[in-house]
């Protein structure tokens, strides 16, 4: 039986990577921080391991006990990392150098994986020309607008620069499904019968399921393929009116639109991230995002994962999000 380790196992897309190595006969491993939420990793037949990735030396202490045991992991998914902070540098310590220090102590312990898959974002290449709104794809040289998406670049150099471990690392652009917590809020406005705009009407957008992504990554992972980057979407793009349009049918609400200039976007973008900073917890939407969030074209183009991996979705947009929905409603969350 294959050995797999994920980390960030507990959170949204960590629980279903952890899921679908389970589906799949793999003896999964799943690395969690101490005080972690373990709802969705009740199966008593994953291996629970409480890993610190801050410190390098402890790391080769932890590969080399677990050596007594088993002789490597045939595969490690790191999706381990953080996309909301009080402070941006915490962007750069978890998402980067947690990356850089369990790259190293594997090597430095000689425990090195067939192959290391690096769950990115999107937001490490920024968004697409807003003049010609071509979609989004490899041969765009990155240029992230947000802290995070810097962080999320500077891991990906981890892995091309070392190029001693062979890898595959998946940007994927917004991903949605059950459990996902980062499109609650505007579907909560929707519910409520507000249809908010921060940017304009004809933003580009585009979204993946979170399993057509675990879908992909483990395609990935089990292919003969490495050292390469993937965008994954679920290749169609929507407008942010499209997009709305298709949630509120869903729903079955009416709404108020209402469009925001962007100084005043702005300026709430501020205030709500000056008050997480007093209550000393992370904002979901502060400045840089904001920006992020008001980028004219987040179309992508799934083209090498669809050519090298035969990737193809098994959802549209419309049965995830009605599967989200639902989901949403049935846990009370919505």
């Amino acid at each position: 039986m294959k050995k797999i380790l994920v980390t960030g196992a507990s959170g949204f897309i960590g629980s279903f990577l952890v899921e679908e190595g389970l589906r799949r006969k793999f003896d999964v491993y799943a690395t969690i921080r101490k005080g972690s939420n373990l709802q969705y990793l009740s199966d008593p037949k994953i291996h629970l391991l409480e890993i610190d990735f801050s410190d390098q030396t402890k790391l080769v202490n932890t590969w080399n006990k677990l050596k007594k045991e088993i002789p490597r992991f045939d595969y490690i998914i790191h999706n381990a990392g953080i996309t909301a902070e009080i402070d941006a540098e915490e962007f750069d310590r978890v998402n980067h150098r947690y990356t850089r220090n369990l790259y190293l102590s594997l090597i430095a312990a000689d425990f090195i994986p067939e192959k290391l898959i690096l769950v990115s974002s999107l937001a490490a290449m920024g968004p697409g020309n807003a003049e010609n709104m071509k979609a989004i794809d490899s041969l765009q040289l990155p240029q992230p607008l947000t802290a995070y998406g810097r962080s999320k670049l500077a891991a990906e150099e981890v892995l091309r620069k070392g190029k001693q471990i062979p890898y595959l690392i998946f940007r994927p652009t917004g991903v949605y499904g059950p459990r996902d917590k980062g499109y609650l809020s505007y579907f909560k406005l929707l519910n409520k019968h507000i249809e908010p705009y921060m940017a304009s009407r004809k933003q580009l957008l585009s979204f993946i399921h979170v399993r057509d992504l675990v879908g992909a990554i483990y395609l990935g992972m089990l292919s003969p393929v490495t050292y390469k980057t993937y965008i994954a979407s679920d290749g169609i793009t929507y407008s942010n009116e499209e997009f709305a349009y298709l949630c509120k049918q869903i729903l079955k609400k009416r709404t108020i639109a209402i469009s925001l200039p962007y100084f005043i976007g702005y300026f709430i973008a501020w205030m709500i991230e000056k008050q997480a900073k007093r209550r000393g917890e992370p904002s979901i939407v502060g400045r840089e995002k904001f920006i992020e969030l008001t980028s004219e074209n987040w179309s992508c183009a799934p083209v090498e994962l669809q050519e090298d991996l035969n990737f193809s979705p098994r959802y549209g947009l419309r049965k995830g999000v009605e599967e989200t929905l639902n989901w949403y409603k049935k846990n009370n969350w919505l």
